[in-house]
């Protein structure tokens, strides 16, 4: 979706990739991002790494 606000040092949001393969599956991972006065940080406390069960 388009959005003509800007984002400001304060704001938290989400970045939320996913891939979704028709009639199978989807998954997604998400990250909440900081945004400060010169770029972001990664505040997402969970670890990001593939777990095979």
């Amino acid at each position: 979706p388009k959005c003509s606000e800007t984002l400001k040092s304060g704001n938290v949001i989400t970045v939320e990739p996913g891939i979704y393969i028709e009639n199978k599956f989807g998954v997604r991972i998400e990250d909440m991002v900081f945004v400060t006065e010169d770029g972001c940080k990664d505040i997402t406390e969970s670890p990001d790494e593939l777990l095979i069960v």
